[in-house]
């Protein structure tokens, strides 16, 4: 193995080369060098927003929420807490209730999805980190009701978190009147002022709104019954092994979702997405490859008379063709290794220092392109370049041995 690749070192370096040849190699590098850059780029675009959108629900939704299969709301299990808390992987766990209602603030209106807390929502998620402006606050110093607001509440209702004299409304129809013929009493009203504003992502934001769990309790008329239980567990490794449990301890009547379940069709889009942004910067790289094909079959054109001498002197065709097998893996380990470093030096610097900036970014949480360089990606590059580098090879190395010895010293 030694002596190929001395000799296929000799070959691709060889000054005596056609100058077109050694063009030909180093466009090639080149090549393969920009894709294996773009698509180390491109892949840890993906990293960075799945990590983004990832870590901003698990701002405001839990590792795993248990809702009832038929229904919105659900008396929990007598000893469902009790059980809980005796469950190691647990860490903490809160009741929440959830409807729709009607906002209003003066003259502008906006339907919204209700979501009632208790200040133990703060153990399962970090929801007071998405607050923009204002505090998280449920309760004033006065024991009045407060509302956080999604951002685009907030925008729709022209909200003023200074107005301490004029509150918003919420409104619910009642299940226990006829609208018809009881229309006062079938129209429930809270007074709730605004806390603080918060911003997620845009179906949050635009539609979500967080009170005290007994504002929503008296707006959606309930007692003891509640929307879902959030569950915050201690180590993410163990998310479904506690979903297992959850579903043997409750039964087939509930549903036990994940973090990754809550959001599925969102996680599998971005998932998705980035396999088939792989596979076309993948075909990419087979172009560049390409060239190798022709920088090859030059150098085994040019090379005959060195082949028959080497048959001659008693090589066989295995040492034949791995000369230019080595050949063309070297060329494209040229554009391999500087492609992944300039690619993985970039996100990282991106990553940083965010110099690149995302266009209309005055309404994203974040005015640059995340990234976030990953191990398994530019294993993946690797991979490809390779797999690729050595398919575009193997047709002129396999030329090379089927010249005959007389054919070659003739030349």
């Amino acid at each position: 193995m030694k002596l190929p690749l001395h000799i296929a070192k000799k070959y691709l370096f060889s000054r005596n080369l056609p100058k077109a040849i050694n063009l030909i190699s180093a466009i090639a590098s080149l090549g393969i060098m920009l894709g294996c850059m773009a698509l180390i780029l491109v892949l840890s675009v993906f990293n960075g927003f799945y990590s983004l959108i990832h870590d901003l629900f698990h701002q405001f939704d839990p590792h795993i929420k248990v809702t009832i299969q038929k229904g919105k709301f659900f008396v929990p299990p007598s000893d469902f807490s009790e059980w809980l808390n005796n469950q190691t992987e647990m860490q903490a766990f809160a009741y929440t209730l959830e409807g729709k209602a009607m906002l209003k603030y003066f003259d502008k209106q906006t339907v919204v999805l209700v979501k009632g807390v208790k200040e133990d929502f703060l153990k399962v998620t970090r929801a007071d980190e998405t607050i923009k402006h204002g505090k998280y606050r449920l309760k004033g110093n006065q024991n009045e009701a407060l509302i956080i607001l999604g951002m685009g509440v907030a925008y729709y209702t022209n909200a003023n978190l200074k107005d301490e004299l004029n509150p918003m409304q919420l409104y619910t129809i009642s299940n226990q009147h006829d609208l018809m013929t009881e229309s006062e009493s079938a129209v429930l009203m809270e007074n709730v002022f605004p806390s603080g504003i918060f911003s997620l992502q845009k179906d949050y934001d635009d539609k979500v709104v967080i009170v005290h769990y007994d504002v929503a309790k008296k707006l959606l008329e309930l007692d003891n019954q509640i929307s879902a239980i959030e569950i915050k567990i201690r180590n993410l490794k163990d998310l479904q092994i506690f979903k297992q449990k959850l579903i043997k301890k409750l039964g087939k009547n509930y549903k036990v979702q994940t973090f990754y379940e809550q959001h599925e069709s969102l996680f599998k889009v971005m998932e998705n997405e980035k396999k088939f942004s792989y596979i076309v910067l993948a075909l990419l790289l087979l172009i560049a490859s390409i060239n190798i094909v022709g920088s090859l079959s030059l150098i085994v054109v040019h090379k005959k008379r060195d082949i028959g001498v080497m048959l001659t002197l008693g090589f066989n065709p295995k040492q034949i063709q791995q000369i230019f097998l080595i050949n063309g893996f070297i060329t494209g380990l040229l554009g391999l290794v500087p492609g992944i470093l300039l690619g993985g030096l970039i996100a990282e610097l991106q990553s940083k220092y965010g110099f690149i900036k995302l266009q209309g970014s005055d309404s994203f949480i974040i005015d640059h392109y995340p990234m976030q360089l990953q191990f398994q990606d530019v294993f993946l590059t690797s991979l490809t370049v390779i797999f690729w580098v050595l398919l575009a090879s193997w047709y002129p190395a396999y030329q090379a041995t089927k010249i005959s010895i007389v054919d070659n010293l003739r030349t």
